[in-house]
């Protein structure tokens, strides 16, 4: 196993973006032994530097990605592609975004919040059953354009659960809607104040 195999399957197993700490501490799971390696830092850093698989998400900011990952961007703006510590520099901020694999601060967020929107309340549990159970987005209340570094994300402060089309909706513009207006544009129209009553009565 070459030492740019092991960076390259960590930053797989990272989701496809991560800060450089989180990559070395993802090589040291793989391979424990490389927790005591001399220089052990300054090397995953280098073959991130060189390696043509691997990208800067932006100079100096030590976050970086696979280029294969960027090329399977999905649908939806801003998922966390973060690992334990929740480094919000380890996102992206872009009009459109994969689906992660699940993490800990999305984790914790939905722990404290449940899976139900905060823009209109919709359960995906409600509406599809068992198969919609826990299907819910994580959206960011401060914008990550507005983020000039990176920063570890409280899950509770930081982050809030909205469905798919609010979601969007929050993103309709830059910096995006707050959550109370998008809620207010719910409230204020015949079809929104309907599809409002419809999910309250289940």
């Amino acid at each position: 196993m070459t030492q740019t195999y092991l960076v390259i399957q960590a930053l797989k197993n990272l989701g496809g973006t991560a800060h450089l700490n989180q990559i070395f501490e993802e090589v040291c799971t793989i391979k424990p032994d490389w927790s005591t390696a001399k220089d052990r830092k300054a090397i995953i850093r280098r073959i991130v530097q060189l390696s043509p698989k691997v990208y800067p998400i932006r100079p100096g900011s030590g976050i970086w990605r696979l280029v294969e990952t960027a090329r399977e961007v999905n649908q939806i703006p801003e998922e966390i592609t973060s690992h334990e510590r929740h480094y919000e520099g380890a996102v992206e901020r872009i009009s459109v975004n994969r689906y992660e694999r699940s993490t800990k601060a999305k984790s914790k967020c939905l722990e404290y919040y449940g899976a139900t929107c905060a823009v209109c309340q919709l359960d995906f549990n409600d509406l599809y059953g068992e198969a919609g159970r826990g299907l819910i987005h994580v959206h960011h209340l401060t914008a990550l354009s507005e983020v000039q570094h990176e920063y570890e994300v409280d899950p509770i402060q930081d982050l809030r659960p909205v469905c798919p089309n609010c979601h969007a909706m929050l993103h309709r513009k830059n910096p995006p809607y707050t959550i109370e207006e998008i809620r207010e544009f719910l409230e204020t129209t015949t079809a929104g104040r309907l599809y409002l009553k419809l999910l309250n009565a289940t």
